[in-house]
């Protein structure tokens, strides 16, 4: 769902259409799924648009590629776990050519044990992602225009403006790795008229780290033309997150919200919309 930031590298990719795979449960929340192979593994990848730089779990089949170094992985809770750094020459979605000259992340078997594949891999280039018809698309479709601007910080994450009912703004983060929505306890503290508390619920991060929390349901958002009603977010501590986002950062749109609608990324031009 979060890494801290690493040095940029270049890519390489084509414009061919991948299937989705979403999965649905607790609280709408839930992933989306490619099939990817690169060195020895094959199988089931998690698109998480949360980790700047693809992250992997130390597996058999991803052991035999060679450490180059070590950083500190960081999670959105804050906790750290020593991973190393690797280089991948090749990435292939569905049997299909997408990106070269790669360097990801490899950590011990934490939460998660498919490969989280992170913007990186679609580093300046264009991105549809649509849910209604199930495939990602490394193009722009041509019923949409990217009219909006996004930003990111230092750690390379999709930040965008979005509205609450009676025209109150925030940023949030655009994050497919987070199963459900979040906002950050102060956000909440200063505006509780937007939500429905319902009572405490606790979650897990990337490194199975549980995160104490509580639930409630967004009376309503508006991201782009997009209008979410009614729908469940995790009341959180942003500190964490915040230092790597920002302090104006106190939202994160997860997979139960953004699994609602088709979202097209120029990351090139900074700029996106939302169908």
């Amino acid at each position: 769902m979060f890494l801290g930031f690493l040095l940029s590298f270049v890519f390489s990719s084509s414009a061919t259409s991948f299937p989705l795979t979403s999965t649905v449960g607790y609280l709408g929340g839930g992933e989306t799924i490619l099939t990817c192979e690169f060195a020895d593994y094959s199988g089931p990848c998690k698109l998480d648009t949360g980790v700047n730089f693809t992250t992997i779990s130390f597996i058999e089949k991803t052991s035999s590629l060679k450490s180059i170094g070590k950083l500190n992985h960081v999670s959105a809770s804050g906790s750290v776990m020593e991973c190393d750094l690797i280089d991948v020459s090749e990435l292939f979605f569905s049997g299909n050519f997408v990106a070269q000259n790669l360097r990801w992340v490899r950590c011990p078997l934490g939460a998660e044990a498919k490969p989280l594949i992170g913007l990186d891999v679609f580093s300046q280039k264009k991105m549809f992602l649509s849910f209604s018809e199930k495939s990602l698309t490394l193009q722009k479709p041509e019923n949409m225009k990217a009219d909006k601007t996004f930003t990111t910080e230092t750690s390379g994450h999709i930040i965008m403006d979005v509205q609450f009912k009676g025209g109150v703004p925030s940023k949030a983060m655009y994050d497919t790795g987070a199963s459900v929505t979040s906002v950050s306890q102060k956000f909440y503290e200063k505006n509780k008229t937007l939500f429905t508390l319902i009572g405490g619920a606790e979650t897990k991060d990337t490194h199975g780290k549980m995160i104490g929390s509580q639930l409630a349901i967004l009376n309503w958002l508006q991201a782009g033309s997009k209008k979410f009603v009614a729908e469940y977010v995790m009341i959180m501590d942003f500190e964490p997150v915040q230092e790597f986002l920002g302090p104006d950062v106190d939202f994160i749109l997860g997979f139960n919200m953004i699994s609602q609608a088709d979202w097209f990324f120029d990351f090139q031009n900074h700029q996106w919309n939302v169908l």
